[in-house]
Parts: C-alpha cells; structure tokens; sequence
C-alpha cells in the first residue's frame, strides 16, 4: 500500500468546498470574512478556531464527519464495530451504524475508509441474500470494484475486497476463480482482520460442489475451529450440512448422519424450509447409496414437502431408488416428471437420460450410451454433484462389463474410478 501524504485541516476543507462545487468566496460569505482569509486557512497559513471550524463544517453539511486525528480514531473504531455486527448477522443493529457512518462518502480524500465503508456495506447486502435477493449486492460490488486499487488499498481494504469478491464469484458459479479469491483473504497480512470460520465454510463449500472432497473436509472442519463459528448458529449448522455429504462420500456413514441430524434439527427450530429440504434430500441419497432404498424413499418424499414445486434432485434420485426396487413404471414417471422439469438443463437431462439407459443397461446401445455420453459428459462438468453421479454409473458399468466378462470395458471403467478417487483425494493433480 502507498502511504498518502497526511492533509491538513486546511486542505482537507478546501477539497470537500471543491467536491461539493462551493467557492472559496461561498464559504467567505458565510463565514463573513474575506476571500483571502478563507484562502490563507485552507492553505494553513492562518488558524481555524473552533467557532469558525463549526460553521464551516455546517455550510459544508459535514457536521458528523471525522475530520480531526480524534474523530478518525473513534470513526474507525466503530467502522470495525459495523463490520463485527454484519459478520455476526446483527444486522438490525448494522443498518442503525452504517447510517451514523455514511459521513465519511462526504471526505473525498479519505479513500480508503470509503472503500471500507463500501465493502462492509456490501457484505451486508451479502448476508441479506436470502431476503432480499443478490441485485443489490452485485450492484454494490460494482462500486466497490471501481474504487478498489491494489497498490493503494490497504491491507483491510484488501482483505475485504477479495473477501466480497470471492462472493461475488460464488453467486454467479464461477466457483474456480471464487476459491481464489478466498485463499487470497489467507494471505493478508492485517493487524484487525484475520479469516474467519465465514472463509474457511466457504473454501470448504466450494471444493466439495468440486467434489474434491478430502480437502474440502479439512477446510470445514477448520471453519468449526476458527474464530467467529459460536457467533451464527447457522453458519454451524450449513458446515455441519457439508460436513455430513462429505463424511458420506468417504464412508463414514455414522459420522455423515450424526451431522445430519444436528443440521437438520437446528434448520427444524428456525423454521427454515429450503435447508430441511435439501438436507432430508441429501439424508435420502446417503440411505440410498447404503442400499437401505425404503428409508432413502421416505426421506425424499418428506424432502419434496418442504419445496415450493417439485425438485428436480429428489426426482432424480427417487427414479434412482425406485429402478433399483425393480419398480420401473414408477421410476418411468419419476424421470418424465424430471426431464420436463429440466429441458433447458443439459446436465440434468444427462443424469435423468442415465437413469432410462441403466433400466436397459444389458442392451449393448444403452451400456455404450452411458459409457461414451453419459460419463465423459459428467467427469468435465464443474460440479460435484454430477462427479458423484457419474461415480455411481461407472460402478453399475463396472458391474455390467465385469457380469459379461468384457475384461478390456471393465478395465476402462476402473480406470475412470480410479481418476475419480484422484479428484476426490489430490483434486486431480497426483
């Protein structure tokens, strides 16, 4: 960060009068002296007492506004206290602060607390998502982004930057690039901001959507260690959510359910719809997966209760469920259900197509169907999810192959697995 040279009284007056388009004869008239004594204050030839400094202020609708060492210092106190209310959820209380703290926009020349002043704001357009919706934090963002230059930023600026900006990504999916931006928030180095269990739950979310999963376990259970954890309940209850997937996929079915249980309890008291059903959702995948297909049923069916309209998840893996029942006209409804829900979703149409072809998988079309289509398609997409389920065909092919005796497809398939198991362990890199 360059350091700015350190403005006098005098000049930081003279550049508000000039942001508010007031002449130095404006301010003379109001404060009934000449333009000359007004030019020597700004200058700071010539002192500006209390009285004057008041009206001045008043003539420049300043009146709140940090101008002296004092003020900034109890102005940045409380800019902090702002931040430690939006990252707590406090966000009544935030809304009341980040009123009181507007007066900084006023000081042109105090950049970078203005860009803090916007980057907390944004984080609380942020926290106010599922509410409010992301408009107004894209928006926000992008005034923040315009005022943000690297090598003038401070370390707290910065930190809030890439903080917002890994958001930012994360709400338009690019997931990569998101990650990025949070691992850079580890690397700052501030004397008041240090990663949170917020970024750690956020890397964590990212690589398990990645399906790369042992480290997406470590960086959340790092997020349950870290500071500021004990302070939302939910944040504990979304990473123990992950958590649960994660132990599942790794086969600690035990430790995935205990997860699900307290996650799902916590959303169950909160009353919060969408979370209990995507989480009896996932419950419902993990019963399946044990082969327990009565429970996983159960669970879906009370997962698709807590939805506005169906979901197009708990389709696909009730059809998965209720094919492997040998119920095959029911599955058939599940997946036309499914795939008119999904038509402009390739990836989705993939996974319902998949689960029509398995019913046929002993017919040599379907079995290469799902070996050259449905696979490859989803071991490129970005998301964990359609990893997990291209996992799930290449074991029913493994089984097919290996029933025929096709020793060279069988081989294929295992090494498919094996490159999944890599994405899994070392994100693909070994």
């Amino acid at each position: 960060m360059k350091k700015r040279a350190q403005l006098t009284l005098g000049e930081k007056i003279r550049q508000i009068r000039e942001a508010k388009g007031l002449s130095q004869v404006n301010i003379a008239a109001i404060l009934n002296c000449s333009n000359a004594l007004v030019s020597r204050m700004e200058l700071g030839s010539s002192e500006i007492d209390s009285e004057k400094l008041t009206t001045i202020r008043k003539a420049l609708g300043i009146e709140n506004a940090p101008l002296t060492k004092h003020e900034l210092e109890a102005y940045t106190n409380r800019l902090w206290l702002w931040h430690e209310m939006v990252v707590s959820e406090r966000l009544s209380e935030a809304k009341d602060m980040k009123k009181l703290l507007a007066t900084i926009l006023d000081l042109p020349y105090e950049r970078d607390l203005i860009l803090i002043y916007v980057l907390i704001e944004t984080l609380m357009l942020y926290r106010e998502r599922f509410t409010a919706g992301t408009a107004g934090f894209l928006k926000k963002f992008e005034e923040a982004e315009a005022l943000f230059v690297p090598d003038e930023a401070s370390p707290e600026a910065a930190f809030l930057y890439h903080r917002n900006k890994g958001y930012q990504l994360y709400t338009h999916k690019d997931y990569k690039n998101a990650v990025y931006h949070y691992l850079k928030v580890l690397d700052i180095d501030s004397d008041v901001l240090k990663p949170d269990a917020q970024i750690y739950a956020g890397i964590g979310y990212i690589l398990q959507q990645n399906a790369y999963i042992v480290n997406a376990t470590l960086y959340l259970e790092r997020a349950k260690m870290s500071t500021g954890i004990e302070r939302s309940q939910s944040l504990w209850a979304k990473t123990d959510a992950a958590l649960a997937t994660c132990y599942a996929y790794l086969g600690n079915y035990k430790k995935a359910h205990e997860l699900t249980e307290s996650s799902l309890a916590y959303f169950k008291n909160v009353n919060d719809r969408l979370h209990i059903g995507l989480i009896l959702g996932n419950k419902g995948c993990r019963y399946k997966d044990e082969g327990d297909l009565n429970e996983a049923l159960s669970c879906l069916d009370q997962s698709q209760m807590y939805f506005e309209h169906p979901n197009a998840h708990t389709l696909l893996n009730k059809a998965e469920c209720l094919r492997k029942m040998n119920k095959l006209a029911m599955a058939k409804e599940a997946i036309e259900e499914g795939m008119a829900l999904v038509q402009a979703d390739d990836e989705l149409t993939i996974l319902f197509k998949s689960q029509l072809h398995l019913m046929t998988i002993d017919t040599a079309e379907s079995a290469e169907y799902l070996h050259n289509v449905v696979v490859p398609f989803l071991f490129s997409s970005h998301s964990g999810l359609a990893r997990c389920d291209a996992l799930r065909v290449l074991k029913e092919l493994e089984s097919h192959y290996t029933k025929k005796g096709t020793a060279k497809k069988t081989a294929e398939i295992v090494s498919a697995i094996r490159d999944f198991y890599d994405i899994m362990l070392y994100g693909g890199a070994r």
